[in-house]
Parts: structure tokens; sequence; C-alpha cells
């Protein structure tokens, strides 16, 4: 199974994040410094205070870019 990903949630982390897509935290952070992506769709905080992302939506928005 080496390799594989496997993420049945649809908000995750910004390291299991950064695993699935290749953008790093600093990266994601600066989008959301920058207003690029969206509060409560593309991201938001978690009761813990981490970040977490909307993995499909941030797919969706690196498609409707391009």
């Amino acid at each position: 199974m080496s390799g594989m990903m496997i993420s049945p949630c649809k908000w995750v982390r910004l390291s299991r994040y950064e695993t699935m897509s290749g953008i790093t935290p600093d990266g994601m952070k600066g989008k959301i410094k920058n207003g690029k992506v969206i509060e409560g769709q593309h991201w938001r905080h978690a009761p813990d205070g981490k970040i977490m992302v909307n993995w499909q939506e941030m797919d969706n928005w690196v498609e409707s870019c391009s």
C-alpha cells in the first residue's frame, strides 16, 4: 500500500493537504492571507485552532483557474 493516499475526510490538516497537492503550509497560508481562498469554503479553523483545508473545493479552485 506504499504511496497510496486515502482521504475520506472533506477537511484535512495543512500537512495532509501538502502531501495530497504539493502546496506547502506556507503556500496555503499565503493564499489565505492574500484572500485568494475563501474561509468556510476552501479553509477553516478547527476547534483546536488548526487550519483545515477542504481539498475538494481546492481542487475546484485550481481547475477554475485554467
